[in-house]
């Protein structure tokens, strides 16, 4: 499976050297599944295999490697508990599950940050980008803000 990133980009990007994670933790499917839920929306089916065939790479290193390292890390954190059930009892306390809510939220609200920034770029430089449609970008007609849609 492709990708724009690798298991090991994910964690340069999205975790701090302080997090035990490891590369082996993220699956492709993961990275592939926030790549089509949030990255391609926004870039367009030909602009990402612009970035797949190796052209823009200071666009996939500066904005879409962050982004989707981020939406990876957030999609991963919602399976994270269940792929290690073994190493957790089933009795977890209200009180963890406000801390993972808590956690669920602040990844996503930065993953939103990381995408608006990669969509304030590409309607900034969109003349460098020539298969960027601005026209396509969700992001460009509607906003969302602490869980209120704004359609433009």
């Amino acid at each position: 499976m492709t990708t724009l990133i690798t298991p090991y980009d994910v964690i340069v990007y999205a975790y701090s050297d302080n997090e035990l994670q490891t590369p082996s933790s993220i699956l492709r499917s993961d990275i592939a599944e926030a790549e089509s839920r949030y990255i391609l929306p926004i870039l367009g089916e030909s602009l990402t295999a612009r970035l797949y065939a190796g052209n823009y790479a200071t666009l996939l290193e500066e904005y879409v490697a962050p982004a989707l390292a981020a939406w990876t890390r957030y999609t991963v954190e919602h399976v994270a508990h269940r792929r290690c059930m073994a190493c957790h009892d089933d009795a977890t306390s209200s009180a963890d599950n406000e801390r993972q809510l808590s956690t669920l939220r602040a990844l996503r609200k930065k993953a939103r940050t990381l995408l608006r920034r990669l969509s304030n770029h590409l309607n900034a430089h969109g003349d460098d980008y020539s298969e960027y449609n601005p026209y396509n970008n969700p992001l460009n007609r509607c906003f969302i803000d602490g869980d209120i849609i704004q359609i433009l």
